[in-house]
C-alpha cells in the first residue's frame, strides 16, 4: 500500500518518474484477461500488535573488544550509512526532507544510546532531485564512501547496476546493502542488495505481461464490516500517472472483486484530472448505486472526485475510501468539507497511537516534524539496526562486512518495528498484510476507525492472483 504514497509526487512530476519506470503498454484495452486466483489456507482475518526493533544493544558485545576497519565506511569509532532522497528537486524543493530527518533522528538516537556495533553513526545525505542520472550517482557515491544505503526516497531509480556490483574494502563486487524507505522501480524492489520492508506487491524479478501477484484479503474485511455485507459493489479508481501504479492496482482491485467485492466500474485518470473529467465516472455511480468509492489517486483527484459525486447528489450516498496519500492535514485544509468524512487506509500505525506505542513515541520524539516520508525511512532504518544488531549478537562488532549484513538482512523475519507495521520477511519481496483505517475530521485531524483498539492493525490473509495488468485493465 505505501506505493500509493509516491502519487503525491506522480501528479507533479510524471515525465521525470515514467522515466525512472520499468512499464509496458498502457492506458487500457483489449478483453480482458482469465485471472488465476490462489487463496492462502492462513486462518481468517486477526489484529496484530507484535514486537519488533527496540532500542540499540551494544554494551556487552562490544566489552573488551578492540574494533577494527572491517569494510567501507567501517572505522574503529564509526560507521558511515548514507541516504539518498529527493529533497533538491525545483518541481518539489524538500519533498523528502523528512526521511532525511528522520534519519539524522535515528541515528542521533543511536549515538546516544552508546551507538551500533559499538560505533557511532555518521549520517552522509545525498540528494537525487528526483532524477534518475543523480540516482546513479547517488549509488555511486554511496558504494564509495558508506557501509550501506538507509531510508532511501529516491523516486526516478532506474539502474541498479551499482547496487549489484558495488566491491568492497577487499575489491570484491558484493553489492551494496540497502534498505530502502520506498522503492517504485520493481528493479529496485527486487534487487538482491535491496530489503524493502513493505514491498507493493509486485513478483520478483521485475517483468512484464501476465505475472503472478501476492495480494491481501484485509481489504475485503474492512469493507465488510463498513457495509455490513461481503457482496458489496462499487467503483475502483486506477491513477495512471505514473503507469508503473496500475501494475500494481490492477491486480489488487481484481483480487478484491474474486474475494467478492464486485466492480461496478474499474476505470482510471491521469493525475491532472479534472471535475469534468469524472462527470461520466459519477453518473455511471449513481445509475448503478455504487456503494463505494476505492481510489489510489493523489488527494486532490480525489477531491476532484467528490466534488462531482456532490453535484450530482451521491457524495453521502457513498463509502469514499483513499489511501496514504489522504493521511496529511493538507487533505482537509484542501477539501474542507469535501474532505470530510473519507476513510483513509494506511499500513502503519498513526501517529496518534504515540500514546500506546513506545515505538511510535520513540519516532514522534525523535524527529521534530513527522510525516509519512519519515515514518517510511525511520522504519528502512530499524531494519537495518535489526539486521547489524543481530550479526553482532551471532559474530562480533568486527564481523560488520558488507556481504555479512546482507546475510544478516536476509534472515530477518517477522519484523513489525515494535509493532508500527504488521510482521513481514523482507527477504520474500511480499507487501505488508495488515492496514488501519482513519476517519477524517474537519479540524485537519484523523480519527482510528478500524480496528477500534489503539495500538493495533487488522491482518488479514494472502493469496495471489495471476494476470496481466495492461490487459485486465478495461478503463
Amino acid at each position: 500500500m505505501r506505493k500509493h504514497l509516491l502519487l503525491l509526487v506522480a501528479a507533479v512530476t510524471t515525465s521525470l518518474v515514467t522515466a525512472a519506470c520499468s512499464a509496458g503498454n498502457h492506458g487500457g484495452a483489449a478483453a480482458q484477461s482469465s485471472p488465476t486466483l490462489v487463496q492462502s489456507s492462513s486462518a481468517a482475518a486477526a489484529t496484530s500488535s507484535a514486537a519488533g526493533a527496540g532500542a540499540s544493544s551494544t554494551s556487552k558485545a562490544c566489552s573488551g573488544v578492540k574494533l577494527q576497519s572491517t569494510d567501507i565506511g567501517v572505522t574503529p569509532t564509526t560507521i558511515t550509512i548514507e541516504i539518498m532522497a529527493d529533497i533538491g528537486a525545483s518541481a518539489i524543493p524538500g519533498m523528502a526532507d523528512g526521511s532525511v530527518a528522520a534519519i539524522q533522528g535515528w541515528a542521533n538516537l543511536l549515538n546516544s544510546e552508546g551507538g551500533l556495533a559499538c560505533r557511532q553513526v555518521k549520517v552522509r545525505v545525498f540528494d537525487s532531485k528526483i532524477d534518475p542520472t543523480q540516482s546513479s550517482a547517488g549509488y555511486l557515491d554511496g558504494c564509495q564512501n558508506a557501509f550501506a544505503m538507509v531510508g532511501t526516497y529516491a523516486l526516478a531509480v532506474s539502474d541498479v547496476t551499482t547496487l549489484d556490483d558495488c566491491k568492497n574494502k577487499a575489491g570484491q563486487p558484493v553489492g551494496l546493502p540497502e534498505t530502502p524507505g520506498v522503492a517504485l522501480n520493481p528493479l529496485q524492489a527486487c534487487n538482491k542488495t535491496d530489503f524493502l520492508y513493505g514491498s507493493t506487491g509486485s513478483p520478483c524479478p521485475a517483468g512484464s505481461g501476465t505475472q503472478t501477484y501476492t495480494e491481501s484479503s484485509v481489504w475485503n474485511e474492512y469493507f465488510k464490516q463498513a457495509l455490513g455485507t461481503s457482496s458489496a459493489h462499487g467503483t475502483y479508481y486506477v491513477a495512471l500517472t505514473p503507469p508503473v501504479i496500475e501494475d500494481s492496482a490492477v491486480p489488487q482491485y481484481l483480487y478484491m472483486q474474486h474475494q467478492g467485492l464486485k466492480a461496478d466500474q474499474m476505470v482510471g485518470l491521469p493525475a491532472t484530472a479534472t471535475e469534468a473529467n469524472f462527470t461520466p465516472i459519477i453518473s455511471k455511480m449513481a445509475s448503478t448505486k455504487s456503494q463505494f468509492y476505492f481510489s489510489d489517486s493523489v488527494f486532490t483527484t480525489f477531491l476532484e472526485a467528490k466534488a462531482e459525486a456532490a453535484s450530482q447528489g451521491i457524495s453521502s450516498k457513498v463509502l469514499w475510501v483513499c489511501q496514504t496519500t489522504c493521511y496529511d492535514p493538507a487533505f482537509v485544509k484542501a477539501g474542507g468539507a469535501a474532505a470530510v468524512g473519507t476513510k483513509v487506509a494506511i499500513d502503519t500505525l498513526p501517529f496518534s497511537d504515540a500514546s500506546v506505542n513506545a515505538e511510535m513515541k520513540t519516532f514522534v520524539d525523535s524527529v521534530k516534524t513527522p510525516d509519512s516520508f519519515g515514518i517510511e525511512s525511520w522504519i528502512a532504518a530499524r531494519l537495518f539496526q535489526q539486521g547489524v544488531e543481530n550479526l553482532v549478537a551471532a559474530k562480533g562488532p568486527n564481523a560488520l562486512t558488507r556481504a555479512n549484513i546482507l546475510t544478516a538482512l536476509s534472515q530477518v523475519k517477522n519484523f513489525t518495528d515494535g509493532g508500527i507495521i504488521g510482521p513481514v520477511t523482507p527477504s520474500q519481496h511480499t507487501p505488508s498484510n495488515c492496514l488501519m483505517v482513519l476517519n477524517t475530521n474537519a479540524n485537519g485531524t484523523f480519527t482510528r476507525v478500524w480496528p477500534a483498539k489503539a495500538g493495533t492493525l487488522a491482518c488479514g490473509t494472502t493469496g495471489t492472483i495471476t494476470v496481466n495488468p495492461q490487459t485486465a485493465f478495461q478503463g
